[in-house]
C-alpha cells in the first residue's frame, strides 16, 4: 500500500496523523484544562472588581452622607446640645437671660434628668438627656417675657420644648404705677408661667449623680431693672 501511494507521501501523511493526535491530546488535556481554569480566574477577577467597585460605591455615598451629616454635627455642636445639663452652667445662663431680657423676677426648677439611649448605638458612650423645667417670670410688660424666650430658645444650650405658657397680667398702668415706674421702682405688671424640657446629649460617665437625682430650684433671682 505504502508502494502504491508513494513512500513520501505515505511519511508525510504518518507526520500529520501523528501531529493530529498530538493537537487533539494538547486541545483536550492541555488547552481545554487551561482555558477552563483561566475563565474560572478571569471570573473570579471580576467578581473581585465587581465587590471593589460596590466597596468603593459604598464609600462615596457613606463619605457624602458624612458630609452632608458634617454639617449638621457642627450646627447642633455649636447650639451646645452636646451637655451634661450642669445644674451651676444652668443656673448661670439663667441668671444671663434675665439680664437680656430685663424681666424683673424669676423662680424656676429643674427637675431630675432622665436617660434615653436606646436610639442610640452603646459604643458612642452618649445618651439623650431630657429635664423637665418650670419657670415663673414677672416684669413690667410682656414685650420682656417674649424676649426672655427668644433668648431661651436661641441662647440656652441643647434642645427646649415648651410645652405649655400662660401669661396674665396682674396689675393696670394707672397713674400711681406711673409714678412707680418714674420713681425707678416699678411694680411687676406681668406673670408667666411655663412648662418645657430640656435636652441634650452627653457621655454617661460625664454627668453629675446629683443631675439625675435631685431638684435645682432658684427662688426669687432677680434680673435687671
Amino acid at each position: 500500500m505504502i508502494a502504491a501511494i508513494g513512500y513520501k507521501k505515505s511519511l508525510l501523511i504518518i507526520v500529520l496523523a501523528v501531529l493530529t493526535g498530538v493537537l487533539a491530546f494538547a486541545t483536550y488535556f492541555i488547552f481545554q484544562p487551561k482555558a477552563a481554569d483561566s475563565q474560572a480566574e478571569l471570573s473570579t477577577l471580576q467578581a473581585q472588581a465587581s465587590t471593589l467597585q460596590n466597596e468603593v460605591d459604598q464609600m462615596r455615598q457613606d463619605f457624602s452622607q458624612f458630609d452632608s451629616k458634617k454639617a449638621v454635627f457642627e450646627n447642633i455642636s455649636r447650639m451646645g446640645f452636646f451637655n451634661d445639663q450642669n445644674r451651676v452652667m444652668a443656673r448661670e445662663r439663667f441668671d444671663t437671660l434675665q439680664k437680656l431680657s430685663k424681666i424683673m423676677s424669676a423662680r424656676y426648677e429643674i427637675k431630675p434628668a432622665k436617660i434615653f439611649s436606646q436610639d442610640i448605638p452603646l459604643e458612642t458612650g452618649f445618651v439623650v438627656m431630657e429635664s423637665p423645667i418650670t419657670i415663673t417670670l414677672t416684669a413690667l410688660d410682656d414685650i420682656d417675657i417674649y424676649r426672655f424666650i427668644y433668648y431661651l430658645n436661641y441662647g440656652f444650650p441643647g434642645h427646649i420644648t415648651i410645652n405649655k405658657l400662660e401669661i396674665k397680667r396682674d396689675g393696670k398702668v394707672t397713674p400711681e404705677v406711673l409714678k412707680e415706674i418714674g420713681q425707678g421702682n416699678p411694680p411687676a405688671l406681668i406673670t408667666a408661667n411655663m412648662e418645657m424640657q430640656w435636652r441634650t446629649m452627653a457621655r454617661k460617665e460625664s454627668i453629675a449623680p446629683e443631675t439625675l437625682s435631685s431638684n435645682t430650684a432658684v427662688q426669687d433671682s432677680v434680673g435687671a431693672q
